[in-house]
Formats: structure tokens, sequence, C-alpha cells
């Protein structure tokens, strides 16, 4: 008899260790690879929007971005404010995905990186911007990268090979991802050129042997 109330005591208490664990799991944190992004971070930067369109010069020819600034001002505003200061010139296109993504804007290139501000020290993330106007519903759709979190959003970004429904809020991630440009039909064939022509580092792997290099990154 001594021995099942021990059991069930047992029981209870793994229980009550679970519940536990659930709680703080669902605390409104926002974490990315095991770090807080404190609400302080999560920013609208202050840039005044000169052009709504940004081309990306590469080895393998130009891509023109139209950006959708109304429909998404604050990830937008980033992107602009970004551009200005030159953060991506010389930054590379570290993941390739065959039918999926091309992505970029990361300052360490290996898909860890965010944008750090220079007078804080401290980096910069977005709070999620998704509107039921703006979905991935085709190919060069332009959308922001980020964590686990849906506020973990910072300075890398992807390029869409094909509609992808999934990434929109509801599909594999319920919050879903900021789009907020689209590239221009004329240009499109350099994003399937840089996928179709980058070759994984290894069997499996979505970084390229040799990356393509954003040469430089302008606003017209």
């Amino acid at each position: 008899m001594l021995h099942k109330k021990v059991i069930l005591l047992l029981i209870v208490l793994m229980i009550a260790s679970i519940l536990s664990v659930r709680a703080k799991d669902s605390n409104p944190g926002i974490k990315k690879e095991g770090k807080t992004i404190h609400q302080d971070s999560i920013k609208q930067p202050d840039a005044k929007i000169a052009s709504d369109i940004v081309t990306i010069q590469t080895g393998k020819g130009s891509i023109k971005i139209k950006l959708f600034t109304k429909e998404a001002p604050i990830t937008t505003n980033n992107f602009i404010d970004l551009v200005k200061k030159g953060f991506y010139n010389g930054t590379i296109f570290h993941r390739v995905v065959e039918n999926f993504v091309i992505q970029g804007g990361d300052p360490l290139g290996d898909g860890t990186g965010n944008y750090t501000d220079p007078e804080t020290g401290k980096p910069r993330y977005l709070k999620l911007e998704t509107s039921p106007e703006l979905k991935f519903d085709r190919p060069g759709r332009i959308g922001m990268a980020r964590g686990g979190a849906p506020n973990s959003a910072s300075c890398q970004f992807f390029i869409a090979l094909r509609a992808l429904p999934s990434l929109n809020p509801g599909g594999v991630d319920p919050y879903g991802y900021a789009v907020f440009g689209q590239v221009t039909d004329d240009t499109f064939d350099t994003v399937k050129k840089i996928a179709q022509e980058s070759k994984p580092e290894y069997p499996g792997s979505d970084r390229p042997r040799d990356p393509i290099k954003m040469d430089l990154v302008k606003l017209e």
C-alpha cells in the first residue's frame, strides 16, 4: 500500500513539473537562439522614405525590388534605413534552397547575424508586420527572415522562388512572415540564375559553395 502511495506521489510531482515548464514556455518574453529579446529593442527606425525602389547589384546581374511602403511601413522603413547606411553592401546570399528561397543580408554570413546599432551596441529587432493584402502568392516576394519568435526579424531577408502560401499566417508558423516587397518581372531572371547556379557547400547543405555577393545595394 505504501509503495502505491509513493508511486502516486511521484506521478503527481511529475505532472506538476511538466505544467510548470509549459507555463514558463508560454510567457510573453521574446527569445531568439536562447537570448531574450527585450521590448525596448523592438523599434521602428526613423528613416525618411525617399524612394520605394531598391536595386541589388550582383555578379549575376541586378535585382530590382519594389517596396510596399504603405502596406508595410515598419519593415520597409527598416530596410531603407539599412540600405542608406550601406549595411548590405558586401553581404552574401548565404542560403539557397531550390524551389524555395534565396536568403541574404546577414553581416556574419552564416544565418545568425543581426543589425546592431553602433550607438547603443544593441541589436535591432522589428515588430512582425503582416497584412491580409500582402501574401506569398507569387514568385519574387520579399520577406523578412526571423527566428522562432514573431518579433525577431532584424536585417536578413529572403526572396521567394515561387508562391509560398505556407509562409503566410497560419501556415508552417502561426504568425507568418512579413512580406515587404516584390522583385520586378524584368530582373527576376537574376534571382533564378543565382538559385540555379549556386552549388551546395556539401550534399544536403543550403549554404552555397561560392555565395553570391551583393556588391552594391542602393535606393533608386
